[in-house]
């Protein structure tokens, strides 16, 4: 090391004292001044002279942050202590890979990201190369009660139109590819909507043509309802099932259709029509200017009311 114009210590094992002072000459005939040095290389801290009197010597310590000294463990991230000392004992681990772990052992957040970003990403995957790997595996959540292994918020009040979870599958070949699968073993509901607004519930934008907007495959219900529109009671003019279309295709074809397929199912009723009410039991209306109007005769007959229909103009 080069020689200096003032006494430093470069290699003590203790922190100066106040009789460090401008007496101290060493064997060249230097002593200490004002900006002489002294590390301590035992507890790993610097400090530096700003008086040097005899007797009565000031020395400060530096900033922890200026100059650490330490070796952390192998695959370790390095921490520092308050007074300065390296640890290589750390929950953030990086492998020779450059693999990040963070192992949270107490009850506390274990990665939190504070970002003003506005048109940036707080968090970006860039071009992931995974195959039959999972880009975001949130694996093993088994000690949730009350909790949810993902929760989104946002109590913004723009207008603009946006999406809080978006999914899209844009290449046209990836036929096999499913946006959004929900996958439940419990007796529970799988997917459920809570819709608080006065708006749709549920809406799904078709673009199939030869393919079913909506199917429910083999159900298996026995004695469940496979659709069960339940507590319709606040209807007023509006209607429990609405089926509409203004297609000008000479093509036969059925709006609706009951089938019951099977011969043996004789106890099997393709519509059954309930009306608790004096109310007509069905209205089928023809060109929009005469409709069948089926209601129940007044008088019975054998103890049983008839069905009456009448064509009304």
């Amino acid at each position: 090391m080069a020689d200096t114009l003032v006494k430093v210590n470069l290699a003590a094992t203790t922190a100066p004292t106040a009789s460090d002072d401008e007496t101290s000459v060493d064997s060249q005939g230097r002593a200490y001044e004002v900006f002489s040095q002294w590390v301590d290389v035992t507890n790993n801290n610097i400090y530096d002279c700003l008086d040097a009197t005899e007797d009565a010597a000031i020395w400060v310590q530096r900033n922890n942050d200026i100059l650490k000294v330490g070796t952390p463990a192998n695959d370790e991230v390095a921490v520092w202590t308050g007074d300065g000392t390296l640890e290589g004992t750390s929950s953030l681990t990086v492998s020779a890979s450059g693999a990040v772990t963070i192992d949270q052992d107490t009850d506390a957040i274990a990665l939190s990201i504070d970002t003003e970003a506005t048109t940036a990403d707080g968090l970006k995957f860039t071009s992931p190369t995974q195959t039959s790997g999972r880009i975001i595996n949130i694996s093993n959540a088994d000690a949730l009660s009350t909790g949810q292994a993902i929760y989104v918020h946002s109590n913004s009040s723009s207008t603009s139109a946006r999406s809080l979870i978006f999914c899209w599958n844009e290449n046209t070949l990836a036929t096999n590819t499913i946006p959004l699968e929900v996958f439940q073993m419990a007796d529970q509901t799988a997917l459920y909507v809570n819709q608080n607004g006065n708006g749709g519930g549920l809406l799904i934008d078709t673009e199939a043509t030869t393919q079913d907007g909506i199917r429910i495959v083999g159900p298996t219900q026995t004695t469940g309802h496979i659709i069960n529109i339940d507590n319709a009671d606040g209807l007023t003019t509006g209607s429990a099932i609405r089926v509409d279309s203004n297609s000008a295709d000479v093509s036969a074809r059925n709006l609706v259709d009951i089938i019951n397929d099977n011969a043996a199912a004789t106890g099997a009723v393709p519509l059954r029509l309930q009306q608790d009410s004096t109310g007509d039991i069905m209205r089928c209306l023809m060109e929009g200017r005469r409709y069948l109007r089926l209601t129940m005769s007044a008088t019975s007959v054998s103890g049983k009311r008839r069905l009456l229909g009448n064509w009304i103009s």
